[in-house]
């Protein structure tokens, strides 16, 4: 019985050599990818001026050196979670706001656990409207307007109309 013509039968040990060697580099490859944690979501400098059960109230701090008077007050769904704007550096919602002056807070919540499973619609409500009066009363005087009620009431009319929507 004749060989195949074009089979050279003295390379194949090297060339399974090399495939081995191929398949372990992968393997290692695979296991350090699956073994490191992945980006730090939500990394942008952030303060918590408020905490209550599940609920919490951030401050991104400034990465501009001019601030908008009125700052944005982003309110998050309860089955949403804040990182999901802040994702990693230079793919991030917020951090593009603050690059851009903006003063950003933002009201997050956690999963929910047992002991708030009475809470009601009112409840986050008024809650909300608690916090959208927070953010503006921190307002520095020096980012006023000539008539502070200007950026009061452009501040509180998230508040008033999200309490609006829900009939309070």
């Amino acid at each position: 019985m004749n060989a195949p013509t074009g089979l050279d039968f003295a390379s194949i040990p090297e060339r399974i050599q090399s495939e081995v060697q191929r398949a372990i580099q992968r393997s290692i490859k695979g296991v350090e990818y699956f073994s490191t944690s992945g980006p730090t979501l939500g990394s942008t400098p952030k303060d918590v001026l408020h905490s209550r059960g599940t609920m919490s109230l951030y401050h991104y701090r400034p990465m501009s050196d001019e601030i908008y008077r009125v700052p944005v007050l982003i309110v998050m769904a309860t089955t949403n979670r804040g990182y999901i704007l802040d994702l990693v550096p230079g793919q991030s919602f917020i951090e593009f706001l603050l690059r851009r002056g903006y003063d950003v807070y933002m009201l997050d919540w956690s999963a929910p656990r047992p002991e708030e499973k009475s809470l009601r619609m009112e409840d986050s409500s008024s809650t909300l409207s608690r916090i959208a009066s927070a953010a503006c009363s921190r307002i520095p005087a020096s980012r006023t307007s000539p008539s502070s009620a200007t950026a009061s009431v452009a501040c509180c009319r998230c508040s008033t109309a999200r309490s609006t929507r829900t009939g309070q």
